[in-house]
C-alpha cells in the first residue's frame, strides 16, 4: 500500500492477492534504505519483510529485481479468472515504463504512454513533491486534453494514496495533446505531452471462434448449430428441408443484327459480289 513508484488499478490489486505464488529461496533478505518494495514475500500465511518485487535508484540508474521465479503463471491465471491479460500487462507494462524513463528531478511529474490501443483505457499517473522532496497530493491537478479535431476538454486527477491518477477511458483513434498543471503555494507547475490512440480492427482482436456465441445466434434466428464432427448431418438436413428448393431463372436479351460489324461487313460483301457479277455479265 505504501508503494509510490507507479499506480495500478483496483482490479489488478485484487488479482495480485490470488495470483499463484512465485517460488524463491528461503533465507534472509536485506534491501537498501532507498529501495521501494512493490511486493513482499509471504511465508505460508505470514507476510514477511523480505522483498519479492523491489525497485531502487542507484547512481541515476533504475533497478528492478524479482526474487522469485514462475512469473509466467500470473498471465495464465489472469486469463483463467478474467478472460484477458489486462492485470498482468498492466504490471509488466508499468514496470518497464518506470525502469526505462529517465530520472526526473522535477517537483511535478506526469507519466503516460505515448501509444494506446483503441480498446485500451488512457491512464495518466502524476506525482507532486514539496521542497524537501516529500511526496504530497493536497493540491489539485488539472489536465486539458486536445483531440484530433482541436477540441479541448478539462479533467481533474483523482487522489490515490500519495499520488494522482486519471483514467480517461477509451478514446477514438488519432493524435492527442495534453497539458497538466498544478499549483503548490505560490509556485505553478506545468507539464505537456502527446500520445496516439491506434485504431484496432475488431476482426483481428480475437481469431478464436466462440462457439457459445455462435450457438446463441443460431438459436435466436431459428437455425441449427453443428460442431465439426457433426458436419455430415448438414447434407441430409438440407435435402429434407421443404423450404430449400432449386430456383432457375432466365432473362431474354434482344440485339439488332446491324449493331454487329460482322453482319455489316457481310452485307457490304454481298453488294460487292452482286456489282461484280452484273459488270461481268454486262448488266447494269
Amino acid at each position: 500500500d505504501n508503494f509510490t513508484s507507479f499506480t495500478f488499478s483496483e482490479e489488478t490489486k485484487n488479482l495480485l492477492k490470488i495470483f499463484p505464488p512465485l517460488h524463491t529461496f528461503f533465507g534472509e533478505y536485506k534491501s537498501a534504505v532507498s529501495a521501494n518494495t512493490f511486493l513482499y514475500q509471504k511465508i505460508n500465511s505470514v507476510v514477511s519483510s523480505y522483498p519479492l518485487f523491489i525497485f531502487n535508484d542507484i547512481n541515476n540508474s533504475k533497478i528492478g529485481v524479482i526474487t522469485g521465479i514462475g512469473l509466467w503463471q500470473w498471465k495464465l491465471h489472469n486469463y483463467q479468472v478474467s478472460g484477458n491479460f489486462d492485470a498482468f500487462n498492466e504490471i509488466i507494462g508499468k514496470t518497464v515504463q518506470f525502469l526505462s524513463v529517465k530520472n526526473d528531478k522535477s517537483f511535478f511529474r506526469v507519466n503516460a504512454k505515448q501509444l494506446f490501443n483503441e480498446n485500451e483505457n488512457v491512464v495518466f499517473d502524476a506525482s507532486l513533491y514539496n521542497d524537501s522532496y516529500e511526496l504530497i497530493n493536497e493540491p489539485d491537478i488539472e489536465l486539458v486534453l486536445t483531440n484530433p479535431a482541436d477540441n479541448t476538454y478539462d479533467y481533474r486527477f483523482s487522489k490515490k494514496d500519495l499520488a494522482y491518477e486519471l483514467d480517461l477511458g477509451q478514446l477514438p483513434s488519432g493524435n492527442y495533446k495534453w497539458q497538466a498543471s498544478t499549483k503548490l503555494g505560490t509556485k505553478g507547475y506545468t507539464k505537456n505531452g502527446q500520445f496516439t490512440v491506434r485504431e484496432m480492427l475488431m476482426e483481428t482482436a480475437n481469431l478464436v471462434a466462440d462457439h457459445d456465441i455462435l450457438q446463441m445466434i443460431s438459436n435466436a434466428t431459428k437455425g441449427n448449430f453443428y460442431l465439426p464432427q457433426e458436419m455430415h448431418q448438414i447434407e441430409q438436413v438440407i435435402k429434407e428441408n421443404d423450404h430449400i428448393k432449386p430456383i432457375v431463372s432466365y432473362q431474354k436479351n434482344y440485339k439488332m443484327m446491324l449493331n454487329s460489324p460482322i453482319y455489316f461487313i457481310f452485307i457490304i460483301l454481298l453488294f460487292g459480289i452482286e456489282w461484280f457479277l452484273r459488270k461481268w455479265g454486262g448488266a447494269y
